[in-house]
Protein backbone atom coordinates (compact mmCIF):
# COMPACT_ATOMS: atom_id res chain seq x y z
CA UNK A 1 0.00 0.00 0.00
CA UNK A 2 1.07 3.40 -0.87
CA UNK A 3 1.18 6.66 1.39
CA UNK A 4 -0.80 9.09 0.28
CA UNK A 5 1.16 11.91 -1.99
CA UNK A 6 -0.63 14.68 0.82
CA UNK A 7 -0.54 15.35 3.86
CA UNK A 8 -3.12 16.77 5.79
CA UNK A 9 -2.80 18.15 9.19
CA UNK A 10 -5.91 17.40 11.34
CA UNK A 11 -6.85 19.85 14.00
CA UNK A 12 -8.22 19.37 17.63
CA UNK A 13 -11.37 19.98 16.67
CA UNK A 14 -11.38 17.71 14.02
CA UNK A 15 -10.19 14.94 16.40
CA UNK A 16 -12.56 15.44 19.13
CA UNK A 17 -15.44 14.89 16.67
CA UNK A 18 -13.96 11.44 15.30
CA UNK A 19 -12.79 10.57 18.61
CA UNK A 20 -16.20 11.79 20.75
CA UNK A 21 -14.21 13.21 23.52
CA UNK A 22 -14.83 16.92 24.82
CA UNK A 23 -12.65 19.60 22.92
CA UNK A 24 -10.96 20.42 26.16
CA UNK A 25 -9.65 16.41 26.88
CA UNK A 26 -8.54 16.41 23.63
CA UNK A 27 -6.47 19.81 24.16
CA UNK A 28 -5.22 18.60 27.33
CA UNK A 29 -4.06 14.95 25.19
CA UNK A 30 -2.60 16.76 22.15
CA UNK A 31 -0.53 19.11 24.22
CA UNK A 32 0.98 16.50 27.15
CA UNK A 33 4.49 15.75 26.52
CA UNK A 34 3.67 12.15 27.98
CA UNK A 35 1.04 9.94 28.19
CA UNK A 36 1.44 9.10 31.93
CA UNK A 37 -2.08 10.25 32.88
CA UNK A 38 -4.22 9.21 29.59
CA UNK A 39 -5.63 6.58 30.46
CA UNK A 40 -5.98 3.98 27.78
CA UNK A 41 -9.22 4.41 26.50
CA UNK A 42 -8.89 8.18 26.19
CA UNK A 43 -5.60 6.96 24.04
CA UNK A 44 -7.93 4.69 21.84
CA UNK A 45 -10.21 7.40 21.20
CA UNK A 46 -7.63 10.03 20.05
CA UNK A 47 -5.89 7.29 18.07
CA UNK A 48 -9.68 6.88 16.18
CA UNK A 49 -9.47 10.71 16.01
CA UNK A 50 -6.11 10.94 14.59
CA UNK A 51 -7.23 8.11 12.14
CA UNK A 52 -4.16 6.02 13.43
CA UNK A 53 -4.37 2.74 14.51
CA UNK A 54 -1.70 1.29 16.46
CA UNK A 55 -2.58 -2.06 16.00
CA UNK A 56 -2.24 -2.09 12.43
CA UNK A 57 0.67 -2.51 10.52
CA UNK A 58 0.15 0.00 7.80
CA UNK A 59 -0.70 2.48 10.20
CA UNK A 60 2.50 1.65 12.31
CA UNK A 61 4.49 1.90 9.25
CA UNK A 62 3.20 4.88 7.66
CA UNK A 63 3.75 6.91 11.13
CA UNK A 64 7.61 5.47 10.59
CA UNK A 65 7.56 7.06 7.16
CA UNK A 66 6.08 10.45 8.44
CA UNK A 67 9.11 10.39 11.21
CA UNK A 68 11.88 9.57 8.51
CA UNK A 69 10.93 11.83 6.35
CA UNK A 70 10.21 14.55 8.71
CA UNK A 71 14.48 13.78 9.95
CA UNK A 72 15.99 13.75 6.28
CA UNK A 73 13.74 16.03 4.38
CA UNK A 74 11.94 18.85 6.78
CA UNK A 75 11.11 20.90 4.24
CA UNK A 76 7.90 18.58 2.98
CA UNK A 77 6.56 20.20 6.46
CA UNK A 78 6.04 23.33 5.51
CA UNK A 79 2.36 22.13 4.60
CA UNK A 80 1.66 23.20 8.21
CA UNK A 81 2.40 26.69 8.06
CA UNK A 82 -0.33 26.33 5.17
CA UNK A 83 -2.52 25.11 8.11
CA UNK A 84 -5.72 27.61 9.07
CA UNK A 85 -4.31 26.78 12.95
CA UNK A 86 -0.91 26.78 12.09
CA UNK A 87 -0.31 30.25 15.28
CA UNK A 88 -3.08 28.88 17.12
CA UNK A 89 -2.26 25.00 17.57
CA UNK A 90 0.26 23.94 15.46
CA UNK A 91 3.43 26.26 16.71
CA UNK A 92 2.59 26.46 20.14
CA UNK A 93 3.04 22.55 20.25
CA UNK A 94 6.15 22.79 18.15
CA UNK A 95 7.55 25.33 20.80
CA UNK A 96 6.20 23.04 23.52
CA UNK A 97 7.88 19.92 22.43
CA UNK A 98 10.97 22.25 22.14
CA UNK A 99 11.30 23.32 25.36
CA UNK A 100 10.48 19.56 26.50
CA UNK A 101 13.55 18.71 24.21
CA UNK A 102 15.85 21.43 25.51
CA UNK A 103 16.19 22.03 22.29
CA UNK A 104 16.49 25.64 20.57
CA UNK A 105 14.33 28.92 21.08
CA UNK A 106 11.68 29.03 18.96
CA UNK A 107 11.67 30.63 15.38
CA UNK A 108 10.18 33.40 14.21
CA UNK A 109 6.34 33.44 13.16
CA UNK A 110 6.28 33.70 9.75
CA UNK A 111 8.86 31.19 8.66
CA UNK A 112 9.12 27.73 8.09
CA UNK A 113 12.60 27.37 10.63
CA UNK A 114 10.45 26.02 13.52
CA UNK A 115 9.44 23.17 11.35
CA UNK A 116 12.49 22.47 10.31
CA UNK A 117 14.27 22.89 13.65
CA UNK A 118 12.15 20.04 14.95
CA UNK A 119 12.37 17.71 12.31
CA UNK A 120 16.33 18.32 12.95
CA UNK A 121 15.29 17.71 16.66
CA UNK A 122 13.50 14.58 16.54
Amino acid sequence: MFAPKHVRAVSIQEIAIASGMPLSRVKEIAQSVTWDDITITEAERFCVGCNFDPLNPVDRNRQAAYERTCKTRPHRLEFMLKAPWWQTELRPLIEKLRRAKNSTPPASAGNADGVRDLAKAG
